[in-house]
């Protein structure tokens, strides 16, 4: 882990929202997908709460205040932990790498660290942050937050036929996929790798 930081949060007002049963894990999955785009959902005990994000999202349930008092202590950083992760794979369209915590790849043109180091890339070989999201009730003087973490995420580009035949790499070519690399790159890619290691 390159750093770790502590980001503290501090709840503030109120928020309605609805609250239905909590079923299974499958009808709250399926709850989560269907209402992805305008509610965040969680888990609170035996309820299900569905807090409205989206303008003029319907209220799904029966209403309830949720308030940043101490009798809604447990659920707040599950919807804070849940606003990142919509925000994160909705609005920026970042592919989580896992869900609890959160953990996603920046791989935006400017974010290769190979690049940030040497003034230039190395063909096939990109090393990327890796960024984690975990919301904590109490941290540094028992205030909420979100840990903050980052480390390096290394990344070869390999070529379609790699563990397979000349012909399937053929067949694969012949459907409109180009070969990623020639012979040999895996291996020169990480000699490279272990060049960018050795020069920190």
């Amino acid at each position: 882990m390159l750093f770790t930081n502590f980001l503290p949060v501090r709840f503030t007002g109120q928020v309605i929202a609805g609250v239905l049963p909590y079923e299974s894990a499958g009808h709250l999955g399926e709850l989560r997908s269907r209402l992805r785009e305008s509610h965040v959902v969680v888990r609170d005990r035996h309820d299900v709460v569905c807090v409205p994000l989206a303008q003029g999202a319907e209220q799904i349930g029966e209403r309830r205040v949720i308030a940043s008092t101490a009798g809604d202590v447990l659920l707040q950083p599950r919807l804070l932990e849940e606003c990142l992760r919509r925000i994160l794979t909705v609005e920026w369209k970042y592919l989580l790498r896992r869900e609890y915590p959160v953990r996603f790849v920046s791989r935006l043109a400017g974010k290769d660290l190979v690049e940030q180091a040497l003034g230039r890339g190395i063909d096939r070989l990109h090393v990327y942050p890796e960024y984690s999201l975990d919301v904590r009730r109490a941290g540094p003087r028992e205030y909420p937050g979100v840990v903050i973490g980052r480390k390096a995420r290394y990344e070869i580009d390999l070529p379609v036929d790699v563990g397979g035949s000349q012909s399937r790499s053929l067949q694969l070519a012949g459907c409109g996929v180009e070969r990623l690399a020639r012979p040999g790159a895996r291996t020169e890619a990480v000699r490279a790798l272990a060049g960018v290691r050795r020069s920190r």
